[in-house]
């Protein structure tokens, strides 16, 4: 039961860092360089930001995500809404159970639909791992891109210093969208791939961004609430 909670957990907050790649089964691995930090190179970080701004913008997609664990491999799927690279909402569903992020500029909000409670947080370190301007800022402040061409894809591995996070990213040439991506932290920590798939490029529903008006709310950033929600909310989801 703790194992489910944790890995729910991972699955959730990696979820909309949006890191793609492509790497052979069943060698999962992240494989990034430990060389020194290198001056950015601007124009691909232009290039990089672009897809990342036309890969948010008035769309919705669907995938899965898989984290291996003790040599298992747990699933979950998700809807992304996406209005543009700071407002998103993304429905998780894991074993029966819906989730749902609000992603916003100053604040990430998590929605467990089972006992109706919103969990929310102005952390400037958590909204960064939902909010990919804030991603990329760092990137260009404190980052590395290296890019180079895999067949019909093109391959972004992206390493984010200040956060000590490493990505590979790869998207479709032809397309420019994104398609698969892999995650690990830099202390050798659980591998987490996403595949990305159905876009359709839509002005979504104004009203999905908004969260239910009559439930229950938690700030995380209250001392007398747990930082990250492992212990009540997770009990909540899988009773």
């Amino acid at each position: 039961m703790k194992n489910k909670r944790l890995i729910l957990f991972f699955c959730i907050t990696i979820l909309t860092l949006s890191t793609f790649s492509c790497f052979p089964r069943p060698a999962r691995s992240a494989d990034y360089e430990k060389d020194k930090k290198i001056l950015m190179d601007k124009e691909l970080y232009d290039e990089f930001r672009k897809i990342c701004e036309k890969c948010s913008t008035n769309c919705t997609y669907t995938g899965k995500i898989t984290i291996e664990i003790g040599g298992a491999d747990v699933n979950a799927k998700y809807t992304a809404y996406s209005k543009d690279i700071e407002n998103k909402r993304i429905d998780v569903e894991y074993y029966g159970n819906k989730i749902s992020i609000f992603v916003r500029p100053d604040e990430i909000l998590r929605y467990y639909e089972k006992k109706n409670i919103i969990y929310s947080t102005q952390n400037k370190k958590n909204i960064a791992k939902f909010n990919h301007k804030k991603t990329i800022d760092n990137i260009r402040e404190n980052g590395k891109i290296t890019s180079y061409i895999n067949g019909n894809e093109r391959v972004y591995s992206i390493t984010d210093y200040t956060n000590d996070a490493n990505g590979k990213f790869t998207i479709d040439k032809l397309s420019g969208l994104l398609k698969h991506s892999i995650q690990q932290d830099n202390d050798g920590g659980n591998v987490i791939e996403i595949t990305y798939q159905n876009w359709e490029f839509k002005k979504p529903n104004f009203s999905l961004f908004r969260e239910p008006p009559n439930a229950t709310s938690k700030s995380l950033d209250n001392s007398n609430v747990s930082k990250e929600p492992f212990g009540e909310t997770f009990e909540l989801i899988e009773k």
